[in-house]
């Protein structure tokens, strides 16, 4: 272990925090979603017997910074809690210690207790006090352990307990918010602000295909008879910025690559497809009856290879995910002047992880927030200096993604740390 994983492992602590939409507190919540593994500072988090507690700030500043993340993969899963956050200022904040939600939450039996002021008070800090100090589920409880027994890692098999301490955030909005339809965003519009982005997607039926389980495709038009032109016919769009382009290779600026990604990945949302990262049973039905797959579709109408599309969302996730949540630990940056002499092993060392840095740095420009990943114009070499990294970055320099990984630690969300 490096002294870089070392001071990362010591200077963080892992939670879980469930987050729960309730219309009001004397009802059940109507969602309620589970981030697991969530980091916080060591020295934010004073740990018990039975429990744990926090500032309900700190908490809040982690949770939001995990949320973020979580959205890029899932957006459609997440969005009333992403309004609930953007609307802070009329969302009122209570918890629980006992993670039953099968009833009415706001039960001295369950550890209710109400946050005074409104979310967007309670993300602002202040003085650690009973009052702003937000305790985890008891340990001991058995609804909490049956609950801690879904946590990915145990039914994965990692490990036979989770232990982490959990949290539970409580979150009544205003009304038009739980009642509002759920937009379908392009996933990976990278930036925490363009998350919202907005596309028009059919209106499918609520009735379920008996063959899939799917939902049954939409009623459309008899004389379309291709994907094409049912797109151009119901949306007026174009899929000739969506098909495959290879001109420049793997030395193409990866500006275009992502804006060729991305129209590939809004042709599909058009049409309801929802997981484009994995495998899946998604299908579209023509007219005439004939039944496309995400795969059919990449393949034989816009020219992609499904490993290639599926690698592409893969890379340019995590690009976006790590952009907002590490940072190059400095306790493993790259000398300032070269050993010598040139080519020895020393040398050799040093270059890679300068120009890894160096590629580091133009992921943070192009997919951090504002990046110009989600901007209309590609970054060009300038005097800017971080245009210019990002006008620098190509396809085959952010394959070196896992390498870069190794010499990341999670940024602190309360802290200023380095831009990269």
């Amino acid at each position: 272990m490096s002294l870089g994983d070392f001071f990362e492992i010591s200077t963080t602590e892992t939670i879980n925090c469930t987050l729960a939409i309730c219309s009001t507190f004397e009802e059940k919540p109507i969602q309620t979603e589970t981030l697991w593994n969530v980091p916080v500072p060591s020295s934010f988090l004073i740990n018990g017997v039975a429990t744990s507690h926090i500032s309900i700030s700190q908490l809040l500043s982690s949770v939001t910074s995990q949320l973020l993340i979580e959205c890029i993969g899932d957006i459609v899963r997440f969005d009333r809690m992403l309004k609930c956050f953007e609307d802070a200022k009329h969302t009122r904040v209570a918890t629980l210690r006992v993670p039953d939600f099968s009833q009415n939450v706001n039960l001295e039996i369950l550890g209710f207790r109400t946050f005074s002021g409104t979310l967007e008070g309670a993300m602002a800090f202040s003085q650690q006090s009973y009052s702003t100090t937000i305790f985890s589920s008891d340990k001991k409880n058995e609804i909490t352990k049956s609950f801690l027994s879904n946590s990915p890692d145990i039914l994965l098999g990692l490990t036979n307990t989770n232990n982490h301490a959990h949290f539970i955030v409580l979150l009544q909005p205003l009304q038009e918010i739980i009642t509002s339809l759920l937009v379908l965003p392009f996933p990976v519009d990278f930036s925490a602000e363009s998350l919202r982005a907005e596309y028009p997607v059919p209106d499918f039926s609520a009735e379920y295909s008996s063959s899939s389980g799917l939902p049954a495709p939409p009623v459309l038009s008899p004389n379309l008879d291709s994907y094409r032109d049912y797109l151009f016919h119901h949306f007026g769009q174009d899929t000739e910025s969506a098909v495959y382009s290879q001109e420049g290779g793997t030395r193409r600026k990866l500006w275009f690559g992502i804006q060729n990604h991305r129209s590939a990945c809004e042709v599909l949302i058009q049409t309801g497809f929802r997981e484009l990262g994995s495998p899946n049973n998604e299908f579209f039905q023509l007219p005439l009856g004939t039944r496309l797959s995400m795969c059919d579709i990449l393949n034989s109408e816009l020219g992609w290879d499904i490993k290639t599309f599926r690698r592409k969302y893969r890379i340019y996730k995590w690009c976006a995910q790590y952009a907002v949540s590490h940072i190059w630990n400095n306790r493993r940056l790259p000398s300032s002047h070269p050993p010598s002499p040139i080519g020895t092993r020393p040398w050799r060392e040093w270059n890679e992880r300068h120009q890894l840095l160096k590629t580091w740095k133009g992921i943070v420009v192009m997919f951090g927030p504002d990046g110009y990943a989600s901007q209309a114009d590609p970054p060009i070499a300038s005097d800017d200096i971080r245009e210019t990294l990002a006008a620098d970055l190509t396809e085959s320099k952010i394959g070196k993604y896992l390498k870069i990984a190794r010499f990341l630690i999670r940024r602190d969300p309360l802290m200023s740390d380095s831009w990269f």
